[in-house]
């Protein structure tokens, strides 16, 4: 996912953030989440006169029918994969392990197979979403400018790296790294991640100057889209950024590949110190 997204840096970064008024840097912490699918992994395999047909769930069936044809050792015309219906996959299942095993078992007992993992399977041998750390550092002025951005992520992805916020000075780049874990697509791809650690440090700026979180980011767009679905969702939920004793306010904004979302949430924290979602407004 980063071969795609090369280095977006422009101006002078360090000029940027020791001119500000103030500067915020910060680490976030990208887990490795498995996809969890509410079908596991599985696959029927059959050979007949010589090819090989494959009935599995998979969102890559011309992946999985090169895969078998590489590890068989056959042309692509001799190996067929159809896709019934899918119990999800979230870009969890573009990877045909189960098709591979059951075609191995049925090559040796010259008999179809059908193979399913067990759930315990699927949390293990399965790839999980990139996990990964991301490096923020901005500087902003007391007016809401803000000055500079640097946005480093390591391993995570590259989708949804670069930001939509007015700044003259910045520099975002994902770095691959080898990963202990085996990974690969998640929905949205890595583009969760990097929304999260943006998001999340342009409302800490917000604080650090006392401006209104959507006063904030709307000061800082020139994309009209954005700005009209971040008040689309603060117009619905009737945002004032106010406070409630024991209870939270966020407004928060994600693009990526042309889709547009604003998000408003209200959350609060009980005797037993749970926290609890009370609702969310979204607009896209």
């Amino acid at each position: 996912d980063g071969g795609r997204n090369p280095d977006n840096s422009k101006g002078d970064i360090e000029r940027g953030l020791t001119g500000a008024d103030f500067k915020h840097s910060k680490t976030y912490k990208i887990h490795y989440i498995a996809h969890v699918p509410l079908e596991p992994r599985a696959a029927v395999a059959e050979w007949m006169d010589g090819k090989l047909t494959v009935w599995t769930g998979t969102q890559r069936p011309f992946g999985v029918q090169q895969e078998l044809a590489d590890i068989f050792k056959m042309t692509k015309e001799k190996v067929r994969v159809l896709v019934p219906d899918t119990g999800s996959g979230y870009g969890g299942k573009h990877t045909g392990e189960a098709a591979i095993e059951a075609a191995r078992l049925a090559k040796e007992v010259k008999k179809p197979v059908k193979l399913v993992w067990s759930r315990e399977e699927e949390f293990v041998w399965a790839y999980f979403r990139p996990g990964g750390v991301i490096e923020v550092s901005a500087g902003v002025n007391r007016d809401g400018t803000i000055t500079a951005w640097k946005f480093i992520n390591y391993n995570s992805g590259g989708a949804g790296l670069d930001t939509e916020y007015k700044i003259s000075n910045k520099q975002t780049v994902h770095l691959p790294s080898e990963t202990p874990l085996k990974q690969g697509s998640y929905r949205a791809l890595a583009s969760t991640a990097n929304v999260f650690a943006r998001e999340c440090h342009m409302t800490d700026l917000a604080r650090l100057i006392k401006m209104d979180q959507l006063t904030f980011r709307v000061k800082n767009l020139a994309d009209d889209r954005f700005i009209a679905v971040l008040q689309a969702a603060a117009k619905a939920f009737g945002w004032k950024g106010s406070k409630t004793r024991g209870h939270g306010y966020g407004i928060a904004g994600g693009f990526v590949k042309g889709g547009y979302v604003g998000c408003c949430a209200e959350v609060m924290i009980n005797s037993d110190k749970e926290v609890m979602v009370v609702r969310i407004t979204q607009a896209f």
